[in-house]
């Protein structure tokens, strides 16, 4: 039982470095200048305070402390492929709208897949339905409608009409 406690105490631990780290960067990217591709700056601003920082400061906020393998592999799983998850939702954001933003969009996706895997795995193994967990999985399992907006957005779709900004916003 300690070994499973010390490994999500580590998961935990890396997602607070990672938001830390992506902290960082996004504080240099707004310094530098940031051209947006779309015209949207603000909102691409704050999809990567998302991604960079929002996100793996979320994760570390909701780590377990039980003893259940599939949420405990979950879990590390996306602890450890957010960061690239966030380096790819970067480069997507700084491409042009078309095939290949979309690809490296749909690796954030995974990501939020990955997330949404681990929320679904902390209301499987839960033995109360308790309010507030079952508000923090729903949160784990809605990020990933984020990440598939962040999808449409890069690939340049307009689903129903609406236009870039608001499936962006949408994404965030």
């Amino acid at each position: 039982m300690q070994t499973v406690s010390t490994e999500w105490r580590a998961a935990s631990r890396r997602a607070r470095w990672s938001a830390l780290a992506g902290a960082a960067l996004w504080l240099v990217l707004l310094l530098v200048s940031f051209k947006s591709v779309t015209g949207i700056a603000a909102i691409e601003r704050l999809m990567l305070l998302g991604v960079l920082v929002i996100v793996p400061l979320g994760l570390s906020l909701v780590a377990a402390s039980g003893d259940d393998a599939r949420a405990l592999f979950t879990y590390r799983l996306a602890t450890l492929a957010q960061p690239f998850g966030a380096a790819a939702a970067v480069a997507a954001l700084r491409l042009e709208q078309g095939l290949y933003a979309g690809l490296l969009a749909c690796v954030w996706l995974a990501v939020t897949g990955t997330i949404a895997l681990y929320g679904l795995a902390r209301v499987w193994t839960r033995r109360t339905l308790r309010a507030e967990e079952l508000a923090l999985d729903a949160g784990l399992m809605y990020v990933s409608v984020g990440g598939a907006w962040f999808v449409m957005s890069r690939l340049g779709w307009q689903p129903l009409g609406f236009g870039s900004a608001i499936v962006l916003l949408t994404a965030v």
